[in-house]
């Protein structure tokens, strides 16, 4: 396995790791570089990601375990 393959698993671990762990830090950083639109608030400090988007952003941290792992096995 060549050095690319390596690194892409790496970053595919680590992605896919994240964002099972943290959803709401993931969520928010959509928001990263954008001016509040509210005039209200911090940076950040909007209501966490509703349940639905959570499970959406964890089911995309699967996805990148899985073509990690296929990557690596195959």
């Amino acid at each position: 396995m060549d050095a690319r393959a390596l690194l892409t698993v790496a970053l595919g671990v680590l992605l896919g790791v994240f964002l099972l762990a943290f959803p709401d830090t993931a969520f928010r950083l959509r928001a990263l570089g954008r001016a509040p639109t509210t005039g209200r608030g911090r940076y950040g400090s909007e209501n966490p990601a509703p349940g639905w988007v959570r499970w959406l952003i964890r089911f995309f941290g699967v996805v990148c375990l899985a073509v990690a792992a296929s990557i690596l096995l195959g």
